[in-house]
């Protein structure tokens, strides 16, 4: 073996060492895991997931139950906004679909990982995201993780903290976050996770940490609610459209399209 070959080689052993070592955190065990690999055209495991409601904000303004709007196929969750051809009763234009785990799987602290990839167009605005498990506060002093969101046709993906305090961004609807941003294809496949903890939350996209949200040492922060993240959260899978309030309104002839690969959260022991 030469000097050279020697090296090369000693050099991938240590890569591939460090790689191992970066996915098994012995710390942390594997409390929920959905691989999504059911029957083409089955809904999600009603023992984990419920279809998200209709309700009146951007995000689930065109949520339907029409069972093609959110599907297994070929071992992915596939979310869908489609043009209203499905259900005469509904005045909707656009259809979207939606999954939430509330009251069946919630957790405290740990990692998310989620692989995913969306279609990029006008309108788009597909989301990944945790909330509160009730009973909790209102919105948005409960809180909320966004681990995923992207809008229109941007190559950016967007991993924002909403709280009702914070020394960032002012909101126009009274409440205040912080967000970190990663530029990359949202159409290709990547993965999208946090480690949130009971003083910092990490948000990560293919492994790399692209911004911290660190609880705050103020006592007078912390009373007037800049880390409600000492509860158990809930998650949200979603295919949204805009309408111009942040995505761009849509195109109501057009189809939207987001697959969702697997979902796994583990827990520190």
């Amino acid at each position: 073996m030469t000097r050279l070959t020697l090296l090369i080689t000693t050099l991938l052993l240590i890569a591939s060492a460090s790689s191992t070592a970066q996915n098994t955190d012995e710390s942390y065990r594997l409390i929920f895991q959905d691989e999504f690999n059911g029957k083409n055209g089955s809904q999600p495991d009603d023992r984990y997931w419920t279809r998200t409601r209709r309700g009146p904000s951007t995000w689930d303004k065109n949520f339907s139950q029409i069972e093609r709007t959110g599907e297994i196929r070929n071992g992915k969750l596939v979310l869908r906004g489609l043009p209203n051809r499905y259900d005469p009763d509904d005045n909707a234009l656009l259809l979207t679909g939606g999954f939430k785990t509330q009251d069946k799987f919630a957790f405290q602290y740990g990692k998310v990982e989620v692989r995913l990839k969306t279609r990029n167009r006008i309108g788009n605005f597909p989301a990944v995201w945790l909330m509160p498990q009730p009973p909790c506060d209102g919105w948005p002093t409960g809180g909320e993780i966004d681990i995923f969101e992207t809008i229109d046709q941007r190559n950016t993906s967007y991993h924002t903290i909403h709280t009702s305090r914070y020394d960032g961004q002012k909101t126009n609807d009274n409440h205040q976050q912080k967000g970190f941003t990663k530029t990359l294809r949202t159409d290709k496949w990547h993965i999208y996770g946090i480690e949130w903890t009971p003083t910092y939350i990490t948000f990560f996209v293919d492994g790399e940490a692209v911004g911290t949200y660190q609880k705050s040492d103020n006592p007078d922060e912390l009373a007037a609610g800049q880390w409600p993240f000492d509860k158990a959260f809930y998650i949200i899978v979603n295919q949204a459209v805009g309408d111009g309030t942040w995505a761009q309104p849509a195109d109501v002839h057009t189809k939207f399209q987001t697959q969702i690969d697997w979902i796994r959260v583990w827990k520190k022991e």
